[in-house]
């Protein structure tokens, strides 16, 4: 399991199109102490062609806090989502926030991704 500081980890990924890609990995500080991550119930996961905020939006994928008290949290983009992808290469941002809540929104995760056309198997 990756372990995902606060301050952002980075991580770069090969996306196969056409199948399920998920990564699961735990959200911890400095000290490696897990996050506690209640209350954090806006979640994004983007893919985009560019590190360009305004460049083509290529997918979004689904972000799940699967155990908030001990910061666990899953990424995950579905097949029908990555058969559509045509950017060949990007870059993916993961982030929470809290409803309501100013200045919240935090980048857990980040990284570039690379679309392969072949599938394994």
């Amino acid at each position: 399991m990756i372990q995902a500081a606060f301050f952002a980890l980075t991580g770069d990924w090969a996306v196969f199109q056409g199948e399920d890609w998920f990564l699961d990995f735990s959200v911890t500080d400095e000290n490696g102490t897990p996050e506690n991550l209640t209350g954090y119930d806006q979640l994004f996961l983007q893919f985009r062609a560019s590190r360009d905020k305004d460049s083509n939006l290529e997918a979004t994928g689904v972000l799940t806090i699967t155990a908030p008290a001990t910061g666990g949290v899953r990424l995950q983009i579905l097949y029908a989502t990555t058969l559509g992808m045509t950017a060949t290469e990007g870059e993916y941002t993961a982030e929470i926030a809290k409803s309501g809540t100013a200045n919240s929104r935090r980048r857990i995760l980040w990284g570039n991704y690379e679309l392969s056309k072949t599938t394994i198997g």
